[in-house]
């Protein structure tokens, strides 16, 4: 496995520091793109961390039922751009609060593996739409790994579906539910990917475990 890593941020520079040096410690080479989406340059901040930083506008919508929002389908037009370099076989994508304890060494199993959770009562309506009737769980979510795999098929069979499912359903668009339906709806596989945690509890094997914060990534990490 070669991969490269993504991580998407906006003016929150302490969690971005503290989750891109807390990776770069134990991953001095591997090669990092920041997206700064519609926020304050953080470039200068970021300098010491050997990264790339590319400026975005404001990827967030907040027409979400829940008012908190999600990304938007112009998210997607990024995370694809990265992914679809063939000189990587996996592209690690990060939110702005993930801790690495270690190396990453686990080639993941899926082409979308991360930590997995239930979807909520506002997410279930996609799965309804797209008549998805089990397994009803998602990944896409900070320390998810992408195979090169999902990107290409995607791209190539059925891309419109970021714009179409939100023109469709503003309110029920969650970027990491919608990451995860795009690889179901397009035969690709998705799973849990045993190097990651999550707080405060996650997916495995079908049964609800507690954060392993020993685990090598750990999702939704507060520092």
């Amino acid at each position: 496995m070669k991969f490269q890593a993504i991580m998407f941020m906006c003016n929150d520079f302490e969690r971005a520091f503290f989750t891109l040096h807390t990776f770069r410690r134990h991953h001095p080479d591997i090669k990092i793109r920041v997206v700064n989406s519609g926020g304050e340059d953080p470039t200068s901040r970021l300098k010491y961390l050997n990264v790339e930083v590319v400026q975005a506008p404001n990827l967030w919508h907040k027409k979400t039922l829940c008012g908190v929002g999600s990304f938007g389908p112009e998210f997607a037009d990024y995370l694809f751009d990265y992914g679809l370099n063939e000189e990587f076989t996996h592209t690690l994508m990060f939110e702005t609060d993930v801790l690495t304890n270690r190396r990453v060494t686990v080639e993941p199993k899926y082409d979308i593996s991360g930590p997995t959770n239930p979807c909520g009562h506002n997410e279930l309506k996609l799965y309804d739409y797209l008549n998805i009737n089990e397994n009803k769980i998602h990944t896409g979510c900070g320390g998810t790994m992408f195979s090169l795999n999902y990107f290409k098929k995607i791209k190539e069979n059925n891309y419109d579906f970021f714009v179409n499912l939100f023109n469709k359903f503003p309110q029920h668009y969650f970027m990491d539910m919608i990451l995860t339906l795009a690889a179901r709806v397009n035969g690709l596989s998705f799973g849990h990917w045993e190097e990651v945690s999550n707080v405060p509890v996650h997916v495995v094997n079908g049964k609800m475990v507690n954060v392993n914060y020993s685990a090598t990534l750990v999702h939704n990490f507060k520092i």
